[in-house]
């Protein structure tokens, strides 16, 4: 099951990711969201047993996130480029991969489900 809690640190720090095993904090390259990822990351060290990476969004080459997230010690799941191709099936309303199909970011995304299965084997079917 995947649980997909709203932007920001209320949801997490009132439990209600209680039921997770993995956590994967989303970060986009902003300072919000990088002072919500580390927030998060300290939340995520009180909760036993819970696996926790970062998925960095929207990523280009020279905004300098992987730098600023090495403080937080946690492993980066995936790295989802900032694409045009995904912008412009959003505005269309049409799904990523059902417009851009190859394109870069649905590719990573893609390599995320790889990452997330081999991080559950045991739980997720083939």
């Amino acid at each position: 099951m995947v649980g997909d809690l709203a932007a920001g640190t209320r949801q997490g720090f009132a439990g209600w990711a209680g039921f997770a095993e993995l956590v994967g904090i989303v970060v986009e390259p902003t300072s919000s969201a990088l002072l919500s990822a580390q927030r998060l990351s300290a939340l995520s060290h009180s909760m036993p047993g819970v696996r926790t990476g970062l998925i960095i969004n929207k990523s280009r080459e020279d905004d300098g996130i992987r730098g600023r997230l090495t403080n937080l010690g946690l492993p980066v799941w995936a790295e989802i480029p900032y694409d045009v191709e995904v912008a412009m099936a959003e505005r269309e309303g049409a799904a990523p991969i059902d417009m851009a199909p190859v394109s870069a970011a649905v590719t990573a995304i893609a390599r995320l489900v790889t990452e997330i299965r081999r991080l559950v084997p045991e739980e997720l079917p083939a």
